[in-house]
């Protein structure tokens, strides 16, 4: 029964949906004609592999059981890429980069007068925390391919060459910040052996803290010595040709026009209809 009925007000309504697709397709053409084009650059990166000789050092301490552990030396590869790829999603991270960059006023361009470089309502501007929600739920993307062992930062943007530039330079920062805190805590480490070491009596026990200390000082050294401490970059996010951009696409938005306001039509009708039946019932039950 509800199949013939809708036959039936498919019929009724043939010529009326098909104006409505024809509307839903040049509406597509008219969005995509005057639509501001869109670019999507990817980086990839894997994770930086360190000498093999040096990562047979960091395991030196073992004669200590634990503490090497404690001091962040016994930290695996999979270990150093889960830090690496917090540290790329971190909102500290986000918003140190819109920060470095100014990005703010670009991020929010219709809050902005860059006339007199001031904001339209000094009294609301965006918060950083603003930044970062528009900054990674729009423009920045981080992902991990554990099969192929890849990083790959996408950036999507107005300007291909922005937003190449963009996805380059947040990988620098994570490099660097990596290398700062592998730094910080290599030093802290040192510090806390050479002050154990003065208290430490038994042979074995000072030689294994030595070990200890040699792969403390190789650490630092590596991460005062590489830039690409934490990420190597293996293609670097290239602009692209103004005509290839990623969004509109008149193949995804034609058809979508096309079945989008007859689809609305339909649904109105049927609501309009249930509605009347509805007020047909209820007339009937009061007379």
């Amino acid at each position: 029964m509800y199949t013939i009925i809708a036959f039936d007000i498919l019929r009724q309504h043939r010529w009326r949906l098909l104006a409505m697709s024809a509307l839903g397709i040049v509406s597509a053409v008219v969005y995509f004609a005057f639509a501001e084009r869109m670019y999507t650059v990817d980086l990839v990166a894997i994770p930086a592999r360190h000498d093999q000789n040096f990562s047979a050092a960091l395991g030196g301490g073992q004669a200590l059981g634990g503490i090497g552990s404690l001091l962040g030396i016994d930290a695996g590869q999979t270990e150093q890429v889960r830090e690496g790829m917090a540290i790329l999603k971190s909102r500290l991270l986000i918003e140190d980069f819109i920060e470095q960059n100014n990005l703010l006023p670009i991020l929010f361009a219709d809050k902005w007068d860059e006339e007199n470089n001031v904001w339209f309502d000094p009294s609301d501007p965006p918060s950083p925390w603003d930044g970062f929600m528009e900054f990674s739920n729009n423009i920045y993307t981080v992902s991990e391919s554990p099969a192929e062992g890849t990083i790959r930062i996408k950036m999507t943007w107005r300007d291909s060459k922005t937003a190449a530039s963009w996805a380059n330079a947040i990988l620098t920062l994570a490099n660097d910040r990596l290398r700062e805190r592998t730094i910080r805590q290599s030093e802290d480490s040192l510090n806390y052996l050479r002050e154990e070491l003065e208290n430490i009596t038994t042979m074995g026990v000072r030689q294994s803290v030595y070990s200890l200390i040699e792969s403390q000082i190789q650490l630092r050294m590596l991460a005062k010595t590489r830039p690409d401490y934490a990420f190597t970059v293996v293609d670097p996010a290239q602009p692209k040709d103004p005509d290839d951009y990623d969004f509109p696409k008149l193949t995804i938005l034609a058809p979508a026009g096309a079945i989008a306001l007859p689809a609305l039509y339909l649904l109105l009708l049927i609501v309009g209809l249930v509605f009347a039946s509805t007020d047909e019932k209820s007339g009937d039950v009061d007379n």
